[in-house]
């Protein structure tokens, strides 16, 4: 059996759940389960978000997935702010408003 825990809801709530568990002819459990899954949390949604605009870009042209995602994960997002830094040896690789910058270049990662 899988590991269960207790919820506490207001009555009002419990007995409405329970009502549509019956019409559904489910346990109330399952129905907690399924609303559940129906409802994805922020960072399921991100990934999501992801996931699509990297699968747009490439389908754009863009480039590959290592690419793509690097991309992606170096433009500003709402939840991270700010803008990430590209460490490359292919700075050419990267559209104009990306900040590539040569892993080489003196003075990076403590090079003179």
């Amino acid at each position: 059996m899988a590991d269960t825990t207790t919820i506490q809801v207001s009555r009002e709530a419990r007995d409405h759940l329970a009502q549509l568990a019956r019409e559904r002819g489910v346990t109330l459990g399952k129905l907690v389960e399924q609303l559940a899954s129906r409802e994805p949390t922020a960072e399921q949604i991100a990934e999501r978000v992801a996931a699509v605009t990297v699968g747009g870009m490439i389908r754009d042209g863009w480039g590959g997935a290592d690419l793509c995602h690097a991309l992606y994960v170096a433009t500003p997002h709402l939840e991270s702010g700010g803008m990430s830094i590209i460490l490359t040896a292919q700075e050419d690789a990267y559209p104009p408003g990306f900040l590539a910058v040569d892993i080489d270049s003196p003075g990076m990662l403590g090079c003179t």
